[in-house]
């Protein structure tokens, strides 16, 4: 890897990162969106076909993930024992959720599994959209 950088823009809220890689100028963009509850992940190549990887979402536990199609589907909630050692009641507590969802221009995103396999890609955007709710 060489000819690494990274920008925030504090205005727009987002963070660029570019780097040189095999060959391939590789742009990073990530925004973040509180208020509409979405992480907005942009990687794009100068290079046709040289993005490959696997997109997963985990958790340690009290969670269940599903990939289809484009997305990946996170849904779990917070299930706390009773011991000395945690403050709080036991039992039932936040649910969340998350879906990432693959927007590419080329190339191939496949779900394997719990994961999203992309090959060949030019461009590809994930959309992170993520949720907490009380009980």
């Amino acid at each position: 890897m060489s000819g690494y950088t990274r920008k925030l823009d504090l205005r727009n809220a987002v963070h660029t990162t570019s780097y040189s890689k095999n060959g391939a100028e590789i742009r990073e963009e990530v925004f973040l969106s509180s208020f509409d509850d979405v992480l907005v992940v942009r990687i794009s190549s100068g290079k046709r076909g040289s993005l490959n990887g696997t997109i997963r979402l985990t958790r340690q536990q009290d969670v269940a993930v599903t990939a289809k199609g484009k997305q990946i589907i996170l849904k779990g909630q917070i299930i706390d024992i009773e011991s000395p050692e945690i403050k709080g009641p036991a039992g039932a507590h936040l649910r969340f959720s998350a879906i990432v969802d693959v927007r590419n221009t080329d190339g191939t995103c496949t779900a394997k599994g719990n994961t999203l396999e992309v090959r060949a890609l030019q461009k590809s955007c994930c959309d992170l959209l993520h949720s907490l709710i009380t009980p």
